[in-house]
C-alpha cells in the first residue's frame, strides 16, 4: 500500500501528535485534507498494529473453541471493532473505512483481551481488598497482618499484599530527586525555637506525631517542593508567623511517584503503555494515593492513619525498590506536590553519614489573608 495520511483522520491524541511532530506538510490521499501534516500510511500501521497487540491478542491462542457451538466459549471481537472502540480512527470522512483496510489489511482475526480470565479492565477488586485490608488492620489483626503472605499464602488479604507489592515495585512509580534540588519545609513560629536547621528538620521521636505514613515516636521529613505549599500544610490561622526552612539535596533520591505519574492515562498507542499497569493498576494506585493524602482532623480518629502508615513501612523493608521516600499530592493546595522522607533528624545533620539534605536558610512569613472555600453538607 502506498500514500499519506494526515493529522485530521485520526481521534486518537497520540497518533495525532506523532504525525504532527515527524510529519510533513502537503496533502492527504484519504480524506483530501491539505496544507495539513502528513505521514506515510505504512509508518502508521506499525504504530497502530503494535498498540492493538498490547492489549488484545488471538482469542484462538487464549480461550478454548466450542465446536458445537461453531465459537469460542467466550465472546471476541474483530479488528475492526477493536478499532473502534479504541477511537483510533475519525470516523466522520467516508475515507476512514479505506484507511482501516490500508491500516490492518483484511483481518478476520477474533481478539480478545489479553489475561482475558483475569479481573476485567478498571476493576474494583484490588480498591475492596485495601478497603478490607483496612478493617483488618484497624480492628481485628494490626501487628501480623502481613504474616499472612506465609501463614495463609491463599487468602485474600495474602494475595492483596503481594499484588500491591508487585505494582509499587514497578519501575513505572519511580522517580528520581537529583542533588541541588530545593525542598521546603514549615512550623507555625513562636519564640520556643531559632530558625535554624535543629528546628526545622524532621522532629525528634518524643516529638514525632501520628500521620499518614508514621505514627507516634517514628520521626519523617515532611516537605514541600514549594514554599507557598508548605505553608498551606501546616494551616496556619490569621496572624499567625509561619517559619519556612529551604534545605537542599545531597544525594541523588528514589521516590515511590505517587502524584504526576497518575494524573493521565498513558494511550494505548504510545510506546510508554504498559498493559497490566493501565488496565488494572492505575485505578487502584489512585484510590491509595487519595487515602495517603486524605486529611483526618479529628485527633480522636488516629486509627485511620494505621493502614497507610503499616503499609507505607511495609514498602520501605519489603520492596525490591529502596525508595527514600514518597512524592504525592497535596490535599490542601491543588497542584503542589509534597514530599516524605524516610529518616528523622539525621537528615540533615551535616556530622551524620545517613544525610540526605543539607540546611540553606529560614524565613519568616506573616499570615495576613485566609481563603475559605466551602460546599454545602448534604
Amino acid at each position: 500500500m502506498t500514500g499519506n495520511c494526515c493529522e485530521n483522520c485520526f481521534n486518537d491524541t497520540y497518533v495525532v501528535s506523532y504525525i504532527r511532530r515527524t510529519g510533513k506538510i502537503g496533502i492527504c490521499d484519504y480524506c483530501n485534507s491539505k496544507y495539513v501534516k502528513i505521514k506515510d500510511v505504512n509508518i502508521i500501521a506499525e504504530v497502530a498494529k503494535k498498540g492493538l497487540l498490547k492489549k488484545y491478542e488471538d482469542a484462538v491462542e487464549s480461550i478454548p473453541y466450542e465446536s458445537r457451538e461453531e465459537g469460542y466459549l467466550l465472546p471476541s471481537s474483530n479488528c475492526f471493532d477493536i478499532v473502534e472502540k479504541e477511537k483510533l480512527l475519525n470516523t466522520r470522512y467516508k475515507s476512514f473505512e479505506r484507511l482501516f483496510e490500508d491500516l490492518f489489511g483484511y483481518d478476520d482475526t477474533p481478539y480478545v483481551r489479553k489475561d482475558y480470565f483475569g479481573p476485567p479492565t478498571g476493576s474494583g477488586d484490588d480498591i475492596e481488598s485495601w478497603e478490607y485490608f483496612c478493617e483488618t488492620i484497624k480492628h481485628n489483626n494490626r501487628f501480623t497482618a502481613f504474616y499472612s503472605i506465609t501463614t495463609d499464602p491463599d487468602s485474600k488479604l495474602s494475595h492483596f499484599i503481594k499484588n500491591v507489592l508487585t505494582i509499587f515495585n514497578s519501575e513505572k512509580l519511580l522517580s528520581k530527586i537529583r542533588i541541588n534540588k530545593k525542598i521546603y519545609r514549615a512550623r507555625i513560629f513562636n519564640n520556643d525555637f531559632t530558625l535554624d536547621n535543629n528546628s526545622l528538620t524532621a522532629p525528634p521521636p518524643e516529638s514525632a506525631k501520628a500521620n499518614r505514613m508514621s505514627p507516634d515516636g517514628i520521626p519523617f521529613f515532611y516537605g514541600c517542593f514549594g514554599k507557598s505549599a508548605c505553608i498551606y500544610e501546616v494551616r496556619p490561622s490569621l496572624y499567625d508567623k509561619v517559619a519556612v526552612g529551604e534545605f537542599e539535596t545531597i544525594k541523588d533520591l528514589n521516590l515511590l511517584n505517587l502524584a504526576n505519574k497518575l494524573d493521565s492515562r498513558i494511550n494505548l498507542f504510545d510506546p510508554k503503555y504498559e498493559f497490566y499497569f493501565e488496565e488494572f493498576v492505575r485505578d487502584f494506585l489512585i484510590h491509595f494515593a487519595k487515602d495517603i493524602n486524605r486529611p483526618i482532623l479529628n485527633e480522636s480518629s488516629k486509627v485511620e492513619y494505621i493502614p497507610t502508615q503499616a503499609f507505607i513501612e511495609f514498602i520501605r523493608f519489603h520492596s525490591s525498590k529502596k525508595y527514600d521516600g514518597i512524592i504525592f499530592n497535596s490535599s490542601v493546595k491543588f497542584g503542589a506536590k509534597n514530599i516524605v522522607l524516610f529518616k528523622g533528624k539525621e537528615i540533615s545533620d551535616p556530622n551524620s553519614k545517613d544525610a540526605l539534605l543539607k540546611f540553606n536558610s529560614a524565613k519568616i512569613y506573616d499570615i495576613f489573608t485566609i481563603d475559605y472555600h466551602y460546599v454545602e453538607k448534604k
